[in-house]
């Protein structure tokens, strides 16, 4: 089960439209979509050099929203981290792919 999704490194992947507002809402650690496609590539390439599969989940920024919304939890990163693997987990266990 090493390479399965629920042993694996999630990261957060939104669509390109809405950087802006991930900016505004969560970070201003990047200045474009460009540059965060490389931040997660970074951390990829870390977590398989350690001997741990990475996988992105796609999820817009409103999902994520309503998502911490739904749990009534804050928006942190500790919280969108656990949001971000119980979608990995639960697409996974239900067999969709990304």
């Amino acid at each position: 089960m090493k390479n399965d999704a629920l042993d694996a490194l999630t990261l957060w992947e939104f669509p390109p439209e809405d950087f802006l507002r991930w900016r505004r809402e969560f970070s201003d650690a990047v200045d474009s979509y460009e540059e965060y496609q490389t931040w997660l590539t970074g951390i990829e390439r870390q977590a398989e050099q350690g001997g741990t599969r990475a996988v992105r989940v796609q999820l817009t920024i409103e999902e994520m929203l309503a998502e911490l919304a739904a749990m009534g939890a804050q928006n942190t990163p500790e919280n969108r981290a656990a949001i971000i693997g119980l979608i990995a987990a639960c697409r996974r266990i239900s067999g969709i792919s990304k």
